[in-house]
């Protein structure tokens, strides 16, 4: 008897190139598909439940809706959109072309489905972008997604809530795929990611070290705030070759120079210390032995 194969979420999420999040979102809204719950609260999806949001991912590339894809499937007429299960999900059309003129429209209507609290429809936005390079996906979507709503909360037309809804979800949806790379082995080298103390903006160092992730670094991130001392202790046990701290609300020279003393007492042999964000203030001179990249894009690895 052949047996009967189950897939943990994250396994799903892999395979059918679907953030963990939109999974839940689709069965809690739409009851697309039924996994089995366990008293730990882990989920295991059985094959069919995996066929089914192929073929819904499939319809989704066609141009359907979420809504509209779940209908055609649930009335079993999706098989024209089946992929192969042995094959990985086809790209979505972006990942073909220069997106960048899609990439416009979709910040639009990302921004307004975020500002009205519309999640459903966000995640179908996102998973339509999943396949295209992390970096156009942040720089041509996400970043300006962000500033667009930092605009219009300083324009008024937005309230702190619904800033901070846009933000949370952003977070979510990137650290969902921070978590779907994977780890490297020990023999991988090392970095760390953080916000400068003081700093409450997260999602720059979170974006860094996926970035690295991908280049095959072994990433530690520890996100807003982060204190020298601590954290320089942590480096002296860890050993990275890279440090990355992200500076995004203004800061003086004065305290970027204190903050890296903090940081590098002791000094690591060989392991290079950078800075960046739009917070450094203009004309800002590192001392030695520490990289200036304004924007993380300047980077070289």
């Amino acid at each position: 008897m052949r047996a009967i194969m189950t897939y943990q979420i994250r396994t799903v999420s892999e395979i059918t190139g679907i953030p963990r999040n939109t999974l839940i979102a689709w069965e809690r809204r739409y009851g697309i598909v039924s996994p089995e719950r366990h008293s730990n609260g882990y989920r295991d999806y059985s094959e069919s439940d995996l066929n089914i949001l192929l073929k819904v991912r499939g319809a989704i590339e066609t141009g359907l809706k979420i809504s509209e894809a779940v209908q055609l499937v649930k009335s079993e007429k999706a098989k024209v959109f089946t992929p192969e299960p042995t094959i990985a999900p086809a790209p979505t059309p972006l990942a073909d072309a220069d997106p960048s003129s899609a990439l416009k429209e979709l910040t639009e209507q990302l921004t307004d489905a975020l500002t009205h609290f519309r999640r459903a429809e966000a995640d179908e936005i996102l998973l339509r972008v999943n396949h295209i390079p992390f970096d156009t996906k942040l720089r041509g979507l996400l970043f300006p997604v962000l500033r667009n709503i930092g605009d219009l909360w300083t324009q008024g037309k937005v309230s702190i809530a619904q800033e901070h809804y846009a933000s949370g979800h952003i977070r979510s949806h990137l650290a969902a795929f921070q978590l779907s790379i994977g780890s490297p082995d020990d023999s991988a080298p090392k970095a760390v990611c953080a916000a400068v103390a003081g700093d409450l903006h997260d999602i720059p160092a979170l974006a860094l070290s996926i970035r690295l992730g991908l280049a095959g670094y072994q990433t530690a991130y520890f996100g807003a705030d982060t204190p020298a001392e601590p954290l320089g202790q942590c480096i002296q046990t860890q050993l990275p070759q890279l440090v990355c701290i992200s500076m995004v609300a203004p800061i003086s020279g004065d305290r970027i120079n204190q903050y890296i003393i903090e940081l590098r007492r002791p000094a690591i042999e060989h392991c290079r210390y950078i800075i960046g964000g739009a917070g450094i203030p203009p004309y800002y001179i590192p001392p030695q032995g520490v990289e200036l990249a304004p924007h993380f894009w300047d980077l070289q690895l």
